[in-house]
């Protein structure tokens, strides 16, 4: 049984993953990471693994199709998603938590410019989530861009809460290692 999956750019992956002779099963997949192929997670094949994901990791580029509905994820817990210049989209994928999420923590990585509007964005945005508990923020960067970049001015509510923090680029690797720990 299939624990974890991490799908990169590969051609005709839709075809091989949902061939019935594919001898995953995927109905325990507790960590996801999919990057171009978002589309991945509208297969009805995948269908009963939203609902035991707990790790899940996007890619929000140009490429990959449209929001993510977050909300099809009742156990997810840690959220990464690495912003290709499409900010909007990546709102857009937040702004679908529902009250009943159970997430704990968003991971953030960035390739573009980092620039005080993004920040405050994700800043409101997190903030602003509709959860009992507003999530912890991870800014996954070089500690240099973090020091500068991970400031009160730039994140007004999050950062006087204590709500933010440095994140490691393993992220993957991490969310794996924690589900093979014993309880």
């Amino acid at each position: 049984m299939l624990k974890s999956l991490r799908l990169r750019q590969i051609d005709n992956i839709g075809s091989w993953l949902n061939n019935p002779l594919c001898p995953f099963n995927f109905s325990r997949l507790a960590v996801l990471s999919v990057h171009v192929h978002t589309s991945v997670l509208g297969w009805t094949r995948i269908a009963p693994a939203l609902r035991t994901i707990e790790a899940l990791e996007l890619t929000m580029s140009d490429k990959a199709q449209g929001t993510i509905n977050l909300s099809l994820f009742p156990n997810l817990l840690f959220l990464r998603m690495k912003i290709d210049k499409n900010v909007p989209r990546a709102l857009d994928t937040l702004s679908t938590f529902i009250s009943s999420s159970r997430i704990r923590q968003i991971v953030v990585s960035m390739t573009m410019a980092r620039s005080p509007g993004t920040g405050w964005q994700l800043d409101s945005k997190v903030a602003s989530l509709p959860l009992q508990h507003t999530p912890t923020l991870g800014l996954e960067m070089s500690m240099l861009d973090y020091d500068r970049w991970a400031q009160a001015r730039h994140f007004p509510q999050l950062h006087p809460q204590n709500l933010l923090f440095h994140a490691d680029t393993d992220w993957f690797e991490t969310q794996i290692c924690r589900k093979k720990s014993p309880p």
